[in-house]
């Protein structure tokens, strides 16, 4: 039995579209009140560091995408949570 993907290519693209995937269906959590707590919470001390900083903000959605998006990497890398 073969592999399912045959080239690092492949790989790079199936898990694109699985990241992609999570990211909306974390987005659609957002949306419907299922993220409130932790994420804003995460993206709060973010803001204020960057105030601090004197440097722009991510918005919000934006800031979700991208920590959700590490979270699947460290997922993918590792095979648990980080």
């Amino acid at each position: 039995m073969g592999a399912p993907f045959e080239t690092a290519a492949e790989i790079r693209a199936a898990a694109k579209i699985q990241v992609a995937e999570i990211v909306a269906k974390v987005e659609a959590a957002r949306q419907a009140g299922g993220h409130a707590g932790n994420q804003r919470a995460i993206h709060k001390a973010y803001r204020l560091g960057q105030v601090a900083k004197g440097e722009k903000v991510m918005p919000y959605p934006k800031f979700l995408q991208r920590f959700t998006a590490s979270m699947v990497r460290d997922v993918a890398v590792t095979g648990r949570m980080v």
